[in-house]
């Protein structure tokens, strides 16, 4: 009976345990389809920040400039249309415990009026971070992603870093 008894706590402990692991698991963007901003809006630049399928035990939060962008869920992405200037792309990853977790390498790009950036949130080897990328690689895994956010055209505000 004894035995019985354990099994079945240990079983109770595992549903547990798998109840907690999912539900802090990011889910999949749920928003529109990958959609380009075409024609760059005068004035601006546009940058498509994405995750694909990395770092599936964080959470993870993009900082542009130090100003917080929605989290990334799995197959993710966020366009920001930006000023032209220089701007610091940077992780902002929290542990399970909200810990946020400062290894993470930053990028820094001049953005140029008129033109379009891409920037992977990814695991290249051993390194974990934000990397720039040409519009042949992303474009690759930008049509499987899906928006954060609704667009701004919903009547969300969306808050942009300025450049430096």
């Amino acid at each position: 009976m004894k035995e019985a008894g354990a099994l079945h706590g240990r079983g109770v402990t595992l549903a547990l345990t798998l109840l907690l692991a999912c539900s802090c698991a990011p889910k999949r963007a749920d928003g529109p389809p990958f959609s380009r901003i075409r024609p760059v809006p005068p004035g601006k630049a546009v940058v498509y920040v994405y995750r694909f399928d990395v770092f599936k035990q964080f959470l993870i939060t993009l900082k542009v400039n130090g100003v917080r962008q929605p989290h990334l869920s799995l197959r993710a992405y966020e366009p920001l249309t930006l000023d032209p200037g220089r701007y610091e792309f940077k992780l902002a990853v929290a542990n399970v415990l909200g810990a946020e977790l400062s290894y993470f390498r930053p990028i820094s790009i001049e953005m140029q009026e008129g033109h379009e950036y891409f920037i992977e949130v990814d695991e290249f080897g051993d390194v974990h971070g934000v990397f720039s990328r040409s519009p042949d690689e992303a474009l690759v895994k930008l049509p499987l992603t899906r928006q954060v956010r609704a667009k701004a055209s919903s009547g969300q505000e969306q808050s942009h870093p300025s450049g430096q």
